[in-house]
C-alpha cells in the first residue's frame, strides 16, 4: 500500500523536462490539445508543430501568446504569429522568447509550405535561427532545419509526418542541446465538428 501511495504522489508530482527550444506548446489552444494537431489542418499557428499545416490556411492570420511557466518568473514565454498565404501555399513567420535575465531563448522561425494535387498533399519547411544568452556566459547561436508533410488519405482520415532539426545544429558545441525529433501523426474527422488527432514523437 505504501509503494501505491509513493507512485501515486510521483505521477502528481512529476513534470516534464525539456531541452533547449524543445517547449512545444506554443499557444494556449496547442497546449490543451496536448500538441496532437500534427495531421490536423485547422490551427493556422500549426506550421510551428508541422511546417506542412501552413499550405491549408485560407485567410491572414496574426497573434500573440503569453504564459507563465509553473508560476516561476525565469519562465516566461511570449511569442508572436504571422501567416500570410498565397496561390495555393503561404509565408509563415514567428518570434518567440522563453526565460529571464539570467537566461533566455529566443527564436526567429520562417516558414513555407505548398499544397499539391487539389490540396490532398502539403509539404512545407521551417527555417529556425536559435539564440541563447545565460549570465556569466558567451551568447550562442545557432540555424535548425525543419520539414514536414501532410496527405489526405480519404476525405476524413489523414497522416502527416515532421523531422525537427534535420541539421542537428549545436548549442556551446553540444549537438544534444537542440534535439532532432521525428513525429507522426494521424486524423481522423467525423461527421460534425468532432476532431480526432494522435501523434508519436521519437
Amino acid at each position: 500500500m505504501k509503494v501505491l501511495a509513493l507512485v501515486s504522489l510521483l505521477a502528481i508530482w512529476i513534470q516534464p523536462l525539456y531541452g533547449g527550444f524543445d517547449y512545444p506548446a506554443y499557444s494556449a489552444r496547442n497546449a490543451g490539445l496536448g500538441n496532437s494537431y500534427l495531421a490536423g489542418g485547422e490551427i493556422r499557428d500549426g506550421f510551428l508543430l508541422n511546417p506542412a499545416l501552413s499550405a491549408l490556411s485560407t485567410g491572414s492570420y496574426a497573434a500573440l501568446n503569453y504564459a507563465n511557466l509553473y508560476g516561476m518568473s525565469e519562465l516566461q514565454f511570449a511569442n508572436g504569429i504571422a501567416l500570410l498565404p498565397y496561390n495555393r501555399g503561404s509565408i509563415g513567420l514567428a518570434v518567440q522568447t522563453l526565460g529571464s535575465g539570467i537566461y533566455r531563448e529566443s527564436q526567429l522561425t520562417i516558414n513555407t509550405a505548398k499544397a499539391f494535387y487539389n490540396r490532398h498533399l502539403s509539404i512545407g519547411i521551417s527555417l529556425h535561427y536559435y539564440h541563447v544568452t545565460a549570465e556569466g556566459y558567451a551568447q550562442t547561436a545557432s540555424w535548425g532545419l525543419d520539414a514536414g508533410f501532410r496527405y489526405r488519405i480519404q476525405d476524413r482520415l489523414y497522416i502527416a509526418g515532421t523531422l525537427s532539426n534535420i541539421n542537428q545544429p549545436g548549442l556551446y558545441g553540444h549537438a544534444e542541446e537542440i534535439p532532432q525529433i521525428a513525429e507522426a501523426g494521424v486524423a481522423y474527422v467525423p461527421p460534425g465538428n468532432i476532431r480526432l488527432p494522435g501523434g508519436s514523437e521519437r
